[in-house]
């Protein structure tokens, strides 16, 4: 089962249209579930991508993706990255340097599809 989960600050419609080629696709952002349900009514196309909440930043600690960013009143939040997954296994990690936007799109994920 191949799945596709990315942080982002908003996924684009590109990102959406990966679905077709994942079994699963999936947005997490710490924030609060509210939000995140808000969040996924501004795509009523969507009917495969799931959004998930990192409320606490718990799975995004897991993952070693923290950033802090309590210097900017903002605490701890998630650096921007795109996973593809299969069998449970990572087979690709596009993780961003910091205020960057450049390996973490579909665009990219696409290529290793």
């Amino acid at each position: 089962m191949r799945s596709y989960s990315s942080c982002v600050t908003r996924p684009s419609h590109t990102d959406l249209g990966v679905m077709p080629r994942a079994s699963r696709a999936s947005w997490k952002a710490v924030n609060d579930p509210f939000v995140m349900k808000a969040w996924a009514k501004t795509y009523p196309e969507n009917k495969h991508v799931k959004f998930f909440a990192d409320g606490a930043g718990k799975y995004t600690h897991a993952l070693g993706l923290e950033l802090d960013l309590s210097e900017k009143g903002l605490g701890v939040r998630s650096r921007r990255y795109a996973l593809l997954v299969n069998d449970l296994a990572v087979k690709v990690a596009n993780i961003e340097s910091e205020g960057e936007f450049t390996v973490s799109g579909a665009d990219e994920i696409l290529k290793a599809l």
